[in-house]
């Protein structure tokens, strides 16, 4: 008898382990002839579920089961032997029609011509095969359908709306100014693609008293709030339709949403001035005396509290307080130099709008408001430079001189005289009232000194403070 090569079969391993020990009678040895159980649930990332079947999009997908078990003693389940096949297309049950392949693993990616064709459905299957050859039974079909192209569009979006000022009819009434539309979102079909969430066209009206159509496109990428600016808001007086519609991802356009009208307020102009800012103060005083600031011969700082625009007013002009002074004075001073015309309420007084030493000045504020309408002034304040120091000794001396034909003198003690006043030489030195004198001495009291002529030195007018002189010689 001649040997053929032709004549060979092929054996798979696995099959020809358990022939062999199949044929082992006797050794002890007894051969696999169980199946493994069958593999788990078949699943995958669904895109949407309708009842036992799961939509996918149209691309490759990934089928995974949990392993099959074989008998305790058994040959073992091979991981790379499971069988997994697939119905045709089916919109009912579906059996094992196709085998994907015979070798598969536990994760399989189906591609190509096993996947079903856009709108269809099919039955995915597993079954495994232990090590002995021995095949399982095969697990629960999984259906899945690929999802058709969507050509379906979304619904329209919910009715616009804003924050109006008031509402007539069906006219939404809103301030001259920006504002901002919101929709509740379109709603795509079960199945479909979704909205895109930056899809929304947002278009307008020309000016109308009647219907407005979609005449002029805004966007077409906009969410579902959108801000209207410049000349897309409806000029003062007069009114628009505004609309919205929705787009899915597969770039199908929904309906409009019905149109929203918004008409702006008229504006008024602006006539009514702020108030006056607060009283003018000043954290530089040294002391006050009376409705006077005294100060060092130094730049000092104005501050007032703002002024305040009527309410729907153009509002106070931060940059807008006018600032001015008067002259060198002894009793009321009005507006007589302007400091800046554009200031805030903190002014910094330098140069010759400071009051030359022993002087006093007058200061005041108003404020502008964003319409040019200026408020009135506020409370002034008095502002006195403090004179430079005098010796009292030659100032007593002057008056000893004859200077004053009558001199009376009473000491008293001082009521305003500090602790440690012997650390804290300082005189005060005021004219009160046609010729009157006095001199404080926070050491020794106080010195009243009257006569008849005003003293021509114009710094005993004012407070000062310097080292103390005895003027009792």
């Amino acid at each position: 008898m001649s040997w053929h090569p032709t004549s060979i079969v092929r054996i798979h391993p696995g099959l020809a382990l358990g022939l062999l020990l199949a044929a082992l009678p006797g050794t002890g040895i007894y051969a696999d002839s169980t199946p493994p159980s069958a593999a788990g649930p078949t699943t995958t990332d669904c895109a949407g579920t309708t009842g036992n079947t799961c939509r996918v999009a149209d691309a490759d997908f990934v089928l995974t089961v949990t392993p099959a078990v074989d008998e305790p003693g058994g040959s073992g389940v091979r991981a790379d032997g499971y069988q997994i096949c697939r119905s045709g297309d089916t919109t009912g049950w579906g059996g094992c029609e196709a085998t994907i392949t015979f070798d598969g693993e536990t994760t399989w990616t189906v591609t190509g011509s096993h996947r079903p064709a856009p709108g269809q459905r099919r039955a995915y299957y597993f079954r495994a095969r232990d090590n002995a050859g021995n095949w399982g039974r095969w697990n629960q079909p999984r259906y899945i359908q690929t999802l058709a192209p969507d050509s379906t569009p979304p619904s329209q979006p919910g009715p616009a709306t804003t924050v109006c000022d008031s509402i007539s009819g069906n006219t939404c009434w809103v301030p001259d100014a920006d504002f901002e539309l919101v929709v509740t979102p379109a709603v795509d079909e079960p199945g479909g693609s979704g909205i895109d969430p930056d899809g929304y066209r947002v278009c307008r009206s020309h000016d109308t008293t009647g219907f407005g159509g979609c005449d002029h496109t805004m966007t077409l990428d906009a969410t579902t709030r959108f801000v209207v600016t410049g000349a897309d808001r409806p000029a003062p007086g007069q009114r628009r339709a505004y609309r919205f519609r929705g787009r899915d991802l597969a770039g199908n356009w929904g309906g409009w949403n019905a149109p929203f009208y918004v008409q702006t307020l008229e504006s008024e102009p602006d006539v009514t001035p702020p108030s006056r800012p607060g009283p003018t103060v000043s954290l530089n005083c040294l002391s006050m005396v009376g409705d006077t600031c005294i100060v060092a011969d130094a730049d000092f700082e104005l501050t007032v509290t703002p002024a305040v625009d009527e309410p729907g007013g153009s509002g106070v002009d931060f940059s807008g307080y006018r600032v001015c002074r008067s002259r060198d004075t002894d009793g009321y001073g009005g507006c007589e130099v302007d400091i800046t015309r554009d200031g805030t309420t903190r002014v910094l007084i330098t140069g010759s709008h400071r009051p030359s030493p022993g002087q006093r000045r007058a200061y005041y504020f108003r404020a502008r408001d964003n319409a040019g309408n200026w408020g009135p002034w506020n409370i002034r304040l008095y502002v006195q430079t403090e004179a430079s120091p005098i010796c009292l000794d030659e100032f007593y001396s002057s008056i000893q001189q004859g200077n004053s034909n009558r001199t009376d003198a009473a000491v008293e003690p001082n009521p305003f005289r500090p602790p440690n006043s012997l650390d804290h030489y300082r005189q005060f030195v005021r004219r009160e009232g046609l010729g009157a004198v006095k001199i404080w001495d926070e050491q020794h009291g106080v010195a009243s000194l009257e006569f008849e002529d005003v003293i021509s030195d114009p710094t005993l007018d004012v407070i000062v403070y310097r080292p103390m002189y005895h003027f009792n010689k």
